[in-house]
């Protein structure tokens, strides 16, 4: 009896094979087959579109956006290649024009899910949360199971302030997928919104997270790293956020003042379409890689191979994370900092860096647990570097009106109901006084819950603006202008937004909390010499507030004089901070060597 023959390997189409190559993660081989079917048939809208995607995934977001167009080009009625320049174009920041494309591959098959949701990506990223949230719907009626559509659908209920329906649809995405990590990341980043929830609760649900998605992935236990404590460290720094993000306005100075002779920094940058924010990180010295399209495998042994002594998260559980990095320990340290503020419940992380305010060392004033061991730095957790753009500080806006206005720029997310009952019982306090509530997203339905909200309570919605503009709008640091105190909501503080509220000169009233989310702003305010805005009861906050806004001259002088003072101090000492921060490493790091003896 015969025996049957193997297909040889010239019999196969390269376009066939570049497809299977795809499948495995394969995109460079992937690509050159493609190429080489492009020779025999340069005309074909199937290839491109496959070559399309595999640059995509490889993050050529230019190559990509080529092949795309000259696959439309081929054949004019392509949903799929309409959706997946629209894909490639929103990763380039071309958000705008990727709504576009969505909209042409929906009017070309109106059925198609996966357009469908990536729409609601995309409105949400142009500040249309409620928008965003009907598209999500689209997407489920489409295919109810659709895990990434309910995603986006709590991330769009999440952006519109709706915490508890955007943690109801997370873990409903973790009932249909149970190991999506990712859900159950944004479910957690969500939860810390809530005012109520007990610490123990968040806590074990960061414990869970762990356990579940991390504890069965290989650890990296050979290290070529040269255990010597005085020898120049090797610093990571691994992020999604290297652009314009809130993060940079504290990592842009660190990265500017690293001792190179004793420190060589490493970003690990997972960030699709660089911007001017990303330039000028680079120009701060040391290595810059840029992860977007790498494998979580390929990035750990990038990372042992440059021979990092400290790998240090700065995203936690916020978007785009590679926690899933940070598990296989690929450097002989772990930390996590600045981006999240939370444990990220992983013991495979040695350290959260953090402050004595935020986290203070006496049980009694703080209750938030934490896998990592706490590395306190001495002043502020991080050194405050103002926007380029920001605004000169301009004269307080109550003067030549009368009208007092206090204001709150937060993501919508941290205004709860609490908030918003202590919001009524200050204007109450003060009848003369509005309030300014600005974000760039916050429009119809979000706009409407919050009037509803507030007429809930009796504040006059005439004393209210909610509104996502500016007039002359050239930043929007230019809110500040209008506001003459801001309102820090709780328990999440602002972090960046008090430093900006500061810069241009507006006091800000924070309620100090019992974790460390809850206590960002005051940790700000203590460290920068303004400990006496910051309140430890309701009934605190409202005074403060209202003494503040008591004595007009005395605001004003406060409001030409803070930026100066703001600058002095050592919430914005880049070099005194970022000197204890290299102190601080190389502790970690003369442990380590300890350890290995």
């Amino acid at each position: 009896m015969p025996t049957k023959t193997d297909t040889h390997a010239e019999d196969v189409r390269p376009e066939d094979l570049g497809d299977a190559l795809q499948q495995k993660g394969l995109y460079d081989q992937a690509i050159a087959c493609y190429e080489a079917a492009l020779r025999d048939q340069p005309d074909d809208p199937v290839v491109r579109l496959n070559m399309g995607n595999a640059y995509l995934r490889r993050n050529h977001l230019d190559n990509a956006v080529a092949q795309y167009r000259r696959s439309i080009e081929l054949k004019p009625d392509y949903a799929e290649a309409f959706h997946n320049l629209g894909s490639a174009l929103q990763l380039l920041g071309s958000v705008a024009e990727a709504v576009r494309c969505y909209q042409q591959a929906l009017k070309l098959r109106p059925d198609y899910a996966e357009a469908h949701k990536n729409m609601a990506n995309a409105l949400r990223t142009l500040g249309r949360p409620d928008a965003a949230e009907k598209a999500t719907h689209k997407a489920l009626r489409q295919d109810p199971t659709y895990a990434d559509a309910h995603i986006n659908h709590g991330n769009a209920l999440l952006a519109q302030g709706r915490v508890g329906e955007a943690i109801a649809r997370f873990r409903q995405t973790i009932d249909l997928v149970p190991n999506h990590a990712e859900a159950h990341s944004n479910m957690l980043l969500a939860m810390n919104y809530l005012p109520d929830l007990a610490t123990k609760t968040l806590f074990d649900e960061h414990v869970a997270w762990a356990q579940e998605h991390t504890a069965a992935l290989p650890v990296a236990r050979q290290y070529t790293n040269t255990c010597d404590p005085d020898r120049p460290l090797r610093i990571g720094y691994v992020s999604p956020d290297l652009r314009e993000h809130p993060v940079t306005r504290f990592m842009e100075s660190i990265l500017a003042h690293h001792d190179q002779s004793a420190v060589q920094h490493v970003c690990y940058a997972q960030v699709t379409a660089e911007d001017e924010v990303s330039a000028r990180l680079r120009a701060c010295g040391g290595q810059w890689r840029n992860i977007a399209g790498r494998s979580t495998r390929e990035i750990a042994v990038q990372i042992v191979k440059d021979e990092i002594d400290i790998l240090v998260d700065l995203a936690g559980h916020t978007a785009n994370n590679k926690l899933m990095v940070m598990a296989h320990k690929p450097a002989p340290i772990g930390v996590t900092y600045l981006g999240y503020p939370n444990t990220t419940g992983m013991a495979r992380i040695d350290y959260r860096l953090t402050d004595a305010v935020a986290d203070p060392v006496s049980p009694k004033d703080a209750a938030t647990p934490h896998v990592e061991t706490l590395a306190r730095l001495p002043h502020h957790l991080g050194a405050y570097t103002p926007a380029p753009d920001a605004p000169p500080v301009t004269k307080l806006p109550a003067l030549p009106s009368g009208k007092i206005t206090f204001g709150c720029t937060n993501h919508l997310a941290k205004i709860n109901a609490q908030v918003i009952d202590l919001w009524a019982k200050l204007l109450e306090r003060v009848p003369t006084a509005r309030l300014l509530v600005y974000r760039d997203n916050l429009v119809g339905v979000t706009q409407q819950i919050l009037k509803v909200e507030m007429n809930q309570r009796n504040i006059d919605l005439e004393r209210v603006v909610l509104t996502s503009t500016l007039p002359m709008k050239k930043s929007r640091l230019q809110v500040y202008e209008y506001i003459d105190v801001a309102l820090d909501p709780f328990p999440w503080n602002g972090h960046t937004t008090t430093c900006e509220s500061l810069w241009q000169g507006v006091p800000v009233v924070a309620l100090r909390g019992r974790t460390h989310a809850s206590r960002l702003a005051a940790s700000v305010l203590t460290h920068a010499g303004f400990e006496h805005f910051v309140a430890d009861t309701s009934d605190d906050y409202v005074r403060i507030a209202a003494d503040l806004v008591s004595d007009l001259d005395q605001l004003a002088e406060t409001r030409a004089s803070l930026r100066e003072r703001f600058a002095a101090s050592p919430v914005c000492d880049a070099p005194g901070f970022t000197g204890a921060l290299e102190a601080e490493y190389r502790r970690m790091w003369d442990r380590w060597c300890k350890s290995q003896v």
